[in-house]
């Protein structure tokens, strides 16, 4: 009931009332990876970027899934943590090769990079 109200509160960007569910919903099953998936998003639109790493490895720790590693990738983007950014990208990419937004946020993500890093990531891309 929590996650379902959380997760509509996030849909309609009404984060506070969705931080609140979806809070409630980990404090009551802290088992559930897509609630600490859903309010790891929440931190990180909130720009509550630490809280958002540990809800997101949270949640990559119960289910490995390309939706949390491509939010763990926009959160280090934001915390200017490029080459973790990228890493995160391409597990995503690598697990959902079909999904667009995912290539071009590595994209992105590679764009910013220092030049030997550059490097590093068009080799592994091979």
């Amino acid at each position: 009931m929590h996650y379902a109200r959380g997760e509509k509160f996030l849909a309609a960007s009404r984060l506070p009332e969705a931080e609140r569910e979806l809070a409630e919903t980990v404090s009551l099953l802290p088992q559930d990876a897509d609630a600490h998936l859903a309010l790891g998003q929440v931190y990180e639109l909130e720009g509550r970027h630490q809280d958002a790493v540990s809800e997101l490895e949270t949640s990559l720790k119960l289910k490995d899934t390309a939706p949390a590693h491509l939010w763990l990738a926009r959160v280090y983007l934001s915390l200017n943590q490029f080459e973790a950014a990228r890493d995160q990208g391409q597990i995503a990419v690598s697990m959902d090769p079909e999904n667009r937004y995912a290539r071009n946020l590595v994209e992105r993500i590679r764009e910013r990079l220092p030049p030997s890093s550059r490097d590093k990531a068009a080799s592994s891309k091979q």
